[in-house]
């Protein structure tokens, strides 16, 4: 039984470790940053229909999964969400 508890930790902390590796780049950031936006992780959702709200939630929670693989905080992301905001919107005047 020991031995599968090692394997599982193993596994656990292999996928961590590839998740921070692939996440904390300024790729993975863009990618991050996208499925924030794409899921509304930082606006709340105004939807009274409780299926469409169960989705969304859904899609926040695969994207709150991966800060956890990647050991990034919520702080960190919704930072770069902001600035990808403020660069996007710089020549739209």
């Amino acid at each position: 039984m020991g031995k599968m508890t090692t394997s599982k930790a193993e596994k656990a902390a292999s996928l961590t470790l590839q998740a921070y590796k692939i996440f904390h780049t300024k790729n993975g950031e863009k990618v991050l940053t996208d499925l924030a936006k794409e899921c509304g992780l930082f606006v709340p959702s105004s939807s009274l229909d409780p299926q469409a709200l169960a989705f969304r939630e859904g899609q926040r929670e695969v994207v709150h999964k991966l800060l956890t693989l990647s050991n990034m905080k919520m702080a960190d992301l919704h930072k770069l969400f902001v600035n990808d905001y403020r660069n996007n919107s710089q020549g739209e005047d």
